[in-house]
């Protein structure tokens, strides 16, 4: 097994016992799973020596999990120390994963939430719409990317803008992608966040960029194009973009459709230009 396909299987592994402990969990007992999950990836990222001990593949998994329950056991409730445990027994190529991949199931466990909840269709959305938020307004995207501002400061930007306008779920998340960018823009975390939360329902999200708004007919024959192309239903997040000049961008994952006008003519200059 290579070491990426090790931190593959180690999440998918860990998703399915994230499941079993959400079982029976209510939509609030998921959301404080989520928060408490989220307080040990900031543990985590900030004691180096320890989270490479739990990531040290070369130690059996009984010693990693003994060090949890040492440090955790009296912190966290049982359902949380219970996929802390699944996490550190798993076999990751590198503390950065082992991290990741705990931050990976905090959204997880939100997004349950929301869906216990009836609102993570809603949650999905407002995502999306905060991110092109920050990705138009530079002030704001310079001042959540800024370093050497307090995350408590950032956590009290984002909860301003978004604090009875956004459902709470939206909200922490927002927090979460301000406070911890783990070296992307905040606008690309909230993405990823948007496509961890519709994958709950095991849906893809379809980021779509097009001149001119779509008409009602023509996003549901998108819709329907892209869900039986991928096997998936898809949700489609449009912004209207003057930059697109005619056509349509189509982003689903890493993939990218491109038929906009503003490409064909790039392309055409870059072949002239030899």
């Amino acid at each position: 097994m290579t070491a990426r396909s090790s931190s593959r299987d180690a999440l998918e592994r860990t998703r399915v016992g994230l499941d079993e402990v959400l079982a029976d969990a209510s939509a609030e007992q998921a959301v404080a799973l989520a928060v408490e999950l989220f307080a040990v990836v900031d543990l985590l990222d900030r004691q180096v020596r320890l989270r490479r001990v739990l990531a040290d593949a070369s130690s059996p998994p009984q010693a990693r999990t003994q060090v949890v329950a040492d440090l955790l056991a009296a912190l966290v409730s049982p359902q949380a120390l219970r996929v802390i445990d699944q996490v550190v027994g798993a076999r990751w190529s590198s503390a950065t994963d082992l991290v990741d991949g705990l931050e990976q199931l905090a959204v997880r466990a939100a997004a349950a939430g929301a869906e216990l909840d009836g609102v993570l269709g809603e949650v999905e959305d407002e995502l999306f719409q905060f991110g092109r938020l920050v990705r138009r307004d530079a002030a704001l995207r310079e001042a959540l990317g800024d370093p050497a501002l307090p995350g408590e400061r950032k956590a009290e930007v984002v909860a301003s803008l978004l604090t009875g306008r956004a459902r709470p779920v939206t909200t922490l998340l927002a927090e979460r992608a301000a406070l911890a960018p783990r070296g992307h823009g905040m606008a690309a975390r909230l993405e990823d966040f948007a496509e961890l939360a519709a994958a709950r329902r095991s849906r893809l999200i379809a980021r779509v960029r097009v001149a001119v708004p779509l008409t009602s007919e023509q996003g549901e024959r998108l819709r329907a194009a892209l869900s039986t192309s991928y096997g998936h239903p898809i949700q489609l997040n449009v912004e209207v973009s003057p930059d697109v000049l005619g056509g349509v961008e189509v982003i689903v994952g890493d993939e990218v459709v491109d038929g906009t006008l503003a490409t064909r003519l790039d392309a055409a200059r870059r072949r002239l230009a030899g």
